[in-house]
């Protein structure tokens, strides 16, 4: 990670501010968005990210005081609830909300988020990775590919206008 000095990931708490957190998620989503990728990170509300990241850690990075990125990582179960049922797998942990600001982008920070939450899954005892993106989004398909994903199904979620593609990534 090559960015300015004085950025520390942290876990996001009552003090830090949810409208902060929101306005990132918006800014970073903003390019898929204008893509055509209705995210709902792109347009989500301070309830709505305060609800995706609950049941959650949600991790944020900061350089200085500012929150340059950040991740929601759900441990084994923690989705139970999920639309879809490979979410709800014992062994199965997911991360999603990954964004990083604009400014900060291209700087390997993203690399360096997947890393600390796939070691966030071994230690909770996951035996797989699990997360889901846009099927026609190939740069981001393509990204996790790199990063040793493989596609293994697709669904559509009811907050989407696209089909989702599911990537996976054994950790043992």
């Amino acid at each position: 990670m090559t960015p300015q000095q004085n950025i520390n990931l942290q876990l996001f708490t009552n003090a830090d501010d949810i409208y902060v957190l929101t306005q990132l998620l918006n800014l970073a989503y903003k390019k898929w968005q204008d893509a055509g990728f209705n995210y709902l990170a792109a347009t989500q509300t301070a309830d709505i990210t305060k609800k995706r990241i609950q049941n959650a850690q949600c991790f944020i990075l900061k350089n200085q005081e500012q929150i340059i990125a950040t991740v929601t990582y759900y441990k084994p179960l923690s989705k139970i609830n999920s639309e879809h049922p490979l979410y709800k797998q014992p062994n199965i942990a997911t991360y999603g909300q990954l964004a990083v600001h604009p400014n900060f982008q291209k700087q390997g920070i993203a690399s360096a988020i997947i890393k600390f939450v796939e070691q966030l899954a071994k230690q909770d005892k996951s035996t797989q990775i699990i997360i889901d993106t846009a099927q026609n989004n190939t740069q981001l398909v393509n990204y996790y590919i790199g990063k040793g994903y493989k596609v293994i199904d697709t669904t559509n979620w009811s907050t989407t206008n696209y089909t989702s593609v599911f990537l996976a990534k054994n950790l043992v």
